[in-house]
């Protein structure tokens, strides 16, 4: 066999091995949600506000990356309004908090009104294809560098 063939046959091992390792299976284990704490508002990397949720989210080592979405909401000026919304990603046997970018929207309430009360959904899928969710709330103040 020369190293062409070889090359290819690992190549095609390797595929058949991750395609059967990720599948959905009823042995794994599911993703975890957990409240921590209460959700506050802090300046991002890139000039923005974000929301701490509160919330910890937990992928077992199963070898699949966990995802979701988390959805923050608030009452704007006259009705209530979707302020931030992304999707979560958690590497395989990691716990990680939940951060969610606000968008112009709540950047701006959050600026004019100086404190939002809020309620953060958060909905994570594990390796065996069941999602579980968590809430939570309270108020955000403005940081104090803006």
């Amino acid at each position: 066999m020369g190293w062409g063939a070889l090359a290819s046959t690992l190549a095609v091992a390797a595929i058949l091995a991750v395609s059967v390792g990720v599948s959905a299976s009823f042995g794994a284990d599911p993703a975890q949600l957990s409240v921590t704490g209460k959700p506050r508002a802090v300046n991002n990397a890139y000039g923005g506000l974000a929301v701490e949720a509160g919330v910890l989210g937990a992928c077992p080592d199963e070898g699949v990356v966990c995802t979701g979405s988390a959805s923050v909401t608030g009452h704007g000026v006259k009705a209530a309004a979707v302020l931030a919304s992304g999707t979560i990603l958690v590497s395989p046997g990691i716990s990680q908090s939940i951060t969610v970018t606000l968008a112009k929207r709540g950047q701006k309430l959050l600026k004019k009104l100086g404190k939002l009360k809020i309620s953060i959904s958060v909905s994570l899928t594990g390796p065996d294809g069941q999602a579980v969710t968590a809430t939570n709330g309270g108020t955000i103040k403005r940081p104090k560098s803006l």
